[in-house]
């Protein structure tokens, strides 16, 4: 997340996604809401490295039957989409015709929730609502003083991993903001650093420690 680096989210999308792939990492998340999807025009260089990279969208569609748009961009842009992460409410405000699309063109799953939500934070209320594909947000699990394994017991392995610490202000964290202790994090192919970073340099000094604690098993 170069929220706090790049604070024009809709110009400066390929400058974060430069930022992203030149600190090591593997691929991108791109995120921040329908604007920030939907509108986005990325240069021919952006496109020649997102290709030879992985790359996931995390939803934030705020709008009614936006995922027909959704569908549009990714059609539109032409890069293999692994996984879209939504959250649980924006799938109530779009249609299963929508989402049948969605999950032939992408496939997609739906994240755990923090405490701005009044459901789908722990594991039964995943399972009650949602039982198929899920993304498991460490930051989110932690505020309720849950794991992996508590979610494990109740619902199928998660498809994509949201990893980052959580504070008192429900801020994602840097998993390095706090060496002393590291999330559970399930055997997962896709997983996305999601602390805030001020700069290039601490992102990449997170890529590297991230790849050391989970090659060693955390």
């Amino acid at each position: 997340s170069l929220y706090d680096l790049f604070p024009n989210y809709e110009a400066s999308l390929d400058a974060r996604i430069h930022a992203c792939l030149d600190a090591g990492c593997d691929g991108v998340e791109i995120s921040n809401g329908p604007q920030g999807i939907l509108d986005w025009q990325p240069s021919k260089d952006t496109l020649t490295r997102l290709r030879r990279s992985v790359v996931t969208i995390h939803a934030e569609l705020d709008t009614r039957h936006a995922v027909p748009e959704l569908l549009r961009k990714i059609y539109n842009v032409g890069l293999p989409i692994y996984n879209i992460t939504f959250h649980p409410d924006e799938i109530t405000l779009n249609s299963n015709e929508a989402l049948a699309h969605l999950m032939l063109e992408a496939g997609f799953s739906v994240e755990n929730m923090d405490n701005t939500r009044h459901n789908w934070r722990t594991p039964q209320e995943v399972f009650n609502y949602w039982r198929s594909s899920w993304t498991f947000d460490t930051a989110h699990a932690m505020e309720f003083g849950l794991t992996y394994s508590d979610f494990a017991k109740v619902l199928k392995p998660c498809r994509e991993v949201h990893l980052s610490l959580s504070n008192a202000f429900g801020k994602h964290l840097p998993t390095l903001a706090d060496p002393s202790w590291f999330p559970e994090v399930p055997d997962c192919d896709l997983i996305v650093l999601e602390g805030r970073f001020a700069s290039v340099a601490s992102l990449q000094a997170e890529v590297a420690y991230v790849r050391g604690r989970i090659s060693k098993g955390g």
